[in-house]
């Protein structure tokens, strides 16, 4: 395998309305084979199944993957974020996290649904 990246199923809310957003992870590339378009092809990829079946993209981005993204149309998101925790609702500033498509909010709150270890 030469490079790879999941698309997800998640339910996020944005302004109190809940969608269904691909959530993109696990982004790369054998580094034997980078700065060689197979990022930008598997973004590509990762786009048209976002594109094809999903409200929007979301991501939380690593400072390694920033320039790909932001090259392929993703916007970091400026607003508050939060996750519906087993303990309710819960703040959670850390990390990066990009939108994409037309539909993707840049601004106001994100809300994501609860996993175990990261949720952005």
């Amino acid at each position: 395998m030469i490079g790879h990246a999941a698309v997800v199923a998640r339910s996020i809310v944005h302004d109190g309305r809940a969608y269904r957003v691909g959530y993109v992870e696990a982004v790369a590339t054998d580094p034997e084979r980078q700065r060689q378009g197979l990022g930008d092809r598997v973004m590509s990829a990762v786009e048209a199944v976002i594109d094809g079946a999903y409200d929007f993209g979301v991501l939380g981005a690593s400072e390694a993957g920033l320039r790909l993204y932001r090259a392929h149309g993703w916007t970091p998101f400026a607003g508050r974020l939060s996750a519906m925790s087993p303990a309710g609702l819960i703040d959670t500033p850390e990390g990066s996290v990009h939108v994409y498509g037309p539909a993707a909010p840049v601004s106001g709150r994100l809300i994501c649904d609860w996993r175990c270890g990261e949720l952005w």
